[in-house]
């Protein structure tokens, strides 16, 4: 639904599934405009969380883009990718499930000329809603970070976005 998947199964694995997906669809959410980004938010969350995750993406964008400091810059100039590398989760009752999502995220905007890497994890409250999981609670903190090899140097925005721009693993998530 907007490019978001949807149709999981009503268990622990699809919950898990959901949750690495959504994350995984922060660049879909962070590159559209407004409304296509209302929209795919939508598709993923309950009607209850909908509209005030809307209102927090839309703030964290703008400071996002404030931060990376290019004048003019809107969203489809980012060069975004999320991968989601591990999940954990508990499910206190049938229609509930708490994923915790551990992912790195590799973005930068054109133009620049360094990629940047965040590592976090995400924790997602799903409920089971209209036959699919939906995000009820999105919270995400920093961390935990691997350390780089010491002989690590910065990759260049095109080196990180010709390699974002190869064909995903078959299999996905999880």
């Amino acid at each position: 639904a907007g490019g978001v998947p949807v149709g999981w199964r009503h268990d622990q694995a699809g919950a898990e599934a959901a949750a690495a997906a959504y994350v995984e669809s922060s660049a879909l959410v962070a590159k559209a405009g407004p409304l296509a980004r209302r929209d795919v938010i939508l598709a993923l969350a309950t009607p209850d969380y909908g509209p005030s995750l809307v209102e927090a993406t839309n703030r964290e964008l703008d400071d996002l883009l404030f931060a990376l400091g290019e004048r003019g810059l809107i969203p489809a100039d980012l060069v975004w990718s999320e991968y989601a590398l591990s999940v954990s989760s508990e499910r206190p009752s049938a229609d509930r499930c708490v994923v915790r999502v551990w992912s790195v995220l590799v973005l930068g905007a054109k133009g620049g000329s360094t990629a940047r890497q965040v590592w976090r994890t995400s924790t997602l409250d799903l409920a089971w809603s209209d036959g699919d999981w939906k995000v009820e609670r999105w919270t995400t903190s920093p961390g935990p970070f691997p350390a780089p090899s010491p002989e690590a140097g910065a990759s260049t925005l095109a080196e990180a976005s010709e390699v974002i721009g190869w064909k995903r693993t078959p299999g996905g998530s999880s």
